[in-house]
């Protein structure tokens, strides 16, 4: 280089902070004779502006709110950065109330969650008052939902045949309650207790029909566990089983007290799947 010939001097400092890397430069023209002096001094810039501590330094870069990385290098990523408050991936979604999601991570989910509270589905009917269901969901049936104090049924305690309801409160559901005898689908008798029926004839189930009850002459004297080849064989109160072929002891299903025999419990002929509103008491 000839005496007096300009030079354009660059410096140039790449410094790593956190994900980002900073960039510090000095350039200029210099006349050839200030070569030396400056150029000792821009590598004494260079030697002191690599050596910065760069704790504190921040960056212009924009956080980028779905891609997991802290793009301006602030610690936070995404959705936990404030940059990305108003970011469409960043916002928390309506509650769909018919999909069984937690949609807006309120870990409540459809009709539980109160952002459903209008929605037409989740809102809970009224209580109808005969049909043995808890319409409005509030743990009370029918006649004992104080939504049907005032429905006539209810106020004069009539028995309705065919909600699975004790509608009179006297422990007799449907069928078996004798203000049902011979009502719709109901029997014509109780054989429980033999009553309904005339004088020469006696109440009884007739294995051969679903075990429904009937006003025939019997003259069996079977009890309990007596072997019986049909009902004729089984004492008034006691049907013939025909799964075992012994007289079993006649009862209410869902009354408080079967007066069972010791060691044996009611068992509705509802559980063998038998049109029949009675039950047999065994083991």
């Amino acid at each position: 280089m000839k005496t007096g010939e300009s030079k354009l001097i660059v410096y140039s400092c790449f410094i790593e902070s956190g994900t980002q890397t900073y960039i510090f430069s000095l350039s200029t023209f210099l006349p050839g004779f200030l070569m030396k002096p400056v150029l000792s001094i821009f590598m004494l810039f260079q030697f002191l502006s690599c050596s910065f501590d760069t704790s504190g330094l921040s960056s212009s870069f924009v956080e980028i709110c779905d891609n997991e990385i802290d793009d301006n290098g602030n610690g936070l990523v995404d959705c936990d950065d404030p940059d990305c408050e108003q970011s469409s991936s960043c916002q928390t979604p309506d509650e769909i109330c018919d999909n069984e999601i937690d949609d807006d991570g309120d870990e409540l989910i459809d009709c539980d969650d109160p952002d459903c509270d209008q929605f037409a589905p989740c809102q809970f009917p009224d209580e109808i008052c005969d049909n043995g269901l808890d319409d409005d969901d509030d743990t009370y049936t029918d006649c004992k939902d104080q939504d049907c104090f005032q429905k006539e049924h209810c106020l004069t305690g009539e028995e309705i045949c065919n909600n699975n309801y004790d509608d009179d409160q006297d422990e007799l559901v449907d069928c078996v309650d004798p203000d049902c005898f011979g009502v719709e689908s109901c029997d014509n008798c109780d054989p429980v207790n033999d009553s309904g029926c005339p004088d020469d004839k006696s109440c009884v189930l007739q294995p051969d029909q679903q075990y429904q009850s009937s006003c025939l002459s019997t003259g069996g004297l079977g009890e309990q566990g007596d072997y019986c080849f049909d009902q004729s064989n089984c004492s008034v109160g006691f049907t013939c089983w025909d799964q075992s072929n012994i007289c079993l002891k006649i009862c209410y299903p869902v009354h408080i007290n079967n007066d069972c025999p010791p060691l044996t419990s009611c068992h509705s002929f509802s559980d063998w799947s038998l049109d029949s509103p009675w039950g047999i008491c065994f083991q």
